[in-house]
């Protein structure tokens, strides 16, 4: 289950479920609160007391599954996210399709590799990074996630798809924002593979979400790590559905 809420508000949130549970029952006399606790001669009359917290349980279970229930339905819980996330009791609201710019050290790790053929000439030109536009969906639920990349329309893309296999949502904490932490599995096109590259590999990624529209971070990958050749670089995300249809994404 993805961490959605800061650590203290676990223990808060059981606190304030727990004074529900025994409000509504109160009210509604079907929990009525027995005499031993409200007079406070809990040693007098045990039996009723135990009976009361048991039954107390069950109503605590009950309500609490029903409402991981509902919750399971991607609209309530999308809905419920994206308005707790805008009171600012939950983590920023991430879902939904996301463009990209990815800059790599690709180009100067095979310029490095040529170089490296000839000996006469060591010097290394360093240029601006050349970037891959790419489009990311990002679906993540409260017992499940998605994150997959996939190319733009921008022919010549050497990525062929590329998926999350873990996600973690980190909270601001060493004076940093929230953060997108993940590790990706990605295909390379066959027809567009280099003599230095590979057909798959494994990579990761932190990202700081600064907003709902602007994350951007740093990722790295064992690509061709055997040879010494392992690609890094930044990726931008820029949102690019409608902020407001959370129940659509």
């Amino acid at each position: 289950m993805i961490r959605f809420l800061p650590s203290n508000w676990i223990v808060t949130l059981a606190v304030i479920c727990a004074g529900i549970t025994i409000l509504f029952g109160s009210v509604t006399g079907t929990l009525p609160v027995p005499d031993a606790i409200s007079d406070g001669s809990l040693a007098q009359n045990p039996s009723a007391t135990l009976s009361w917290m048991f039954k107390f349980a069950r109503y605590s279970i009950s309500g609490s599954a029903f409402v991981l229930l509902l919750l399971s339905f991607p609209p309530i819980w999308k809905f419920c996210w994206f308005v707790c996330a805008k009171l600012g009791l939950m983590y920023p609201y991430i879902n939904g399709r996301f463009e990209i710019d990815m800059s790599s050290n690709w180009d100067v790790i095979d310029h490095i590799t040529a170089k490296d053929q000839s000996r006469d000439d060591c010097t290394i030109e360093i240029t601006e990074p050349k970037k891959t536009k790419l489009i990311c969906d990002i679906d993540i639920g409260l017992f499940r996630y998605k994150l997959r990349i996939s190319p733009s329309d921008d022919a010549g893309n050497v990525i062929r798809w590329s998926r999350a296999i873990s996600i973690d949502l980190i909270w601001p904490c060493d004076g940093l924002p929230h953060r997108l932490s993940y590790l990706y599995k990605q295909e390379n096109q066959p027809n567009e593979i280099r003599r230095t590259d590979v057909e798959s590999f494994y990579g990761a990624g932190i990202i700081n979400v600064f907003s709902e529209l602007d994350m951007r971070g740093l990722y790295w990958t064992n690509r061709n790590w055997y040879r010494g050749l392992n690609t890094a670089g930044e990726i931008v995300f820029r949102r690019s559905t409608p902020k407001r249809s959370p129940a659509s994404v």
